[in-house]
């Protein structure tokens, strides 16, 4: 834990007044079997004051309540998975998102609808838009490459605006298209 505290310091003191944002995300870069993230952002809290969120991207439900029910008043949490939207809005009581997808606008607008429609407590229409993302995601999985066919879909999306945001970065870029 105390690695990992003093692994984000070095990002903190780089940047003293911008909030640090943490993505966690187990499965890029590794589980450490004595790594416990919710005691990682007890101790990050305490030791880093720019410490202020982090984007969960892992497939342990348990590790997000727990994280939410301590730190949800001095931590904002994201939920990093586009398949898990809706359940993470009604069953965790997540307020916000950070996922590939909300690069492409209609990923974005299904997921303003999901937040409506809950609001609205209409989850069968709520769910009719999560099956849209996942849809989504479906598509970009069976591509071959999922980051560089959303990185493609971007700039497909920006292109008429003037904009170029360029090629994806190293190793994924081989393979790009314009």
């Amino acid at each position: 834990v105390q690695q990992w505290v003093d692994s984000l310091k070095i990002f903190a003191e780089a940047a003293p007044n911008t909030p640090l944002l943490y993505y966690h995300i187990p499965s890029m870069a590794g589980e450490f079997t004595t790594f416990d993230i919710i005691d990682a952002i007890g101790e990050g809290i305490k030791q880093i004051p720019q410490l202020a969120a982090m984007k969960f991207t892992d497939d342990k439900v348990i590790r997000f309540a727990t994280l939410q029910k301590k730190f949800k008043d001095v931590f904002k949490i994201f939920i990093g998975f586009d398949q898990v939207l809706l359940t993470a809005k009604v069953a965790l009581d997540c307020e916000a998102g950070i996922c590939a997808l909300f690069n492409l606008p209609e990923v974005v607008q299904s997921y303003k609808k999901i937040i409506e429609l809950v609001g609205k407590l209409d989850l069968e229409s709520a769910r009719r838009e999560q099956n849209k993302i996942i849809d989504e995601c479906i598509k970009h999985q069976s591509s071959g490459n999922f980051f560089l066919s959303i990185k493609t879909a971007f700039n497909a999306t920006v292109k008429p605006l003037g904009l170029d945001f360029g090629y994806p970065r190293p190793p994924i870029h081989y393979a790009y298209k314009w």
